[in-house]
């Protein structure tokens, strides 16, 4: 499944010569659950460089990237959705 887990440098042993900054769900998860994010630009920038990342190796259109695209799109959805109340935790 991809971006779940970090990438298998044994089964893609190109990805890591590309992408110089690697990130996945369960390094955010870890990160939110760990309380490493500051505030929402933060996590929203390490959702960014997921999107960037795919697009690098992937390339613009595949779906995989499209995929992440959603993924931003939809976290951005959210917390514009919950701006006063987000504020008020931050």
């Amino acid at each position: 499944q991809p971006f779940l887990l970090p990438v298998n440098a044994k089964k893609v042993p190109d990805y890591y010569n590309l992408i110089s900054n690697p990130v996945d769900l369960q390094t955010i998860r870890k990160r939110v659950n760990e309380k490493n994010y500051k505030n929402r630009a933060s996590f929203l920038d390490d959702i960014r460089l997921l999107v960037e990342n795919s697009a690098l190796y992937n390339g613009a259109t595949h779906h995989i990237t499209a995929c992440a695209q959603r993924l931003l799109e939809r976290c951005t959805q959210r917390f514009n959705e919950q701006q006063n109340k987000l504020s008020a935790l931050e």
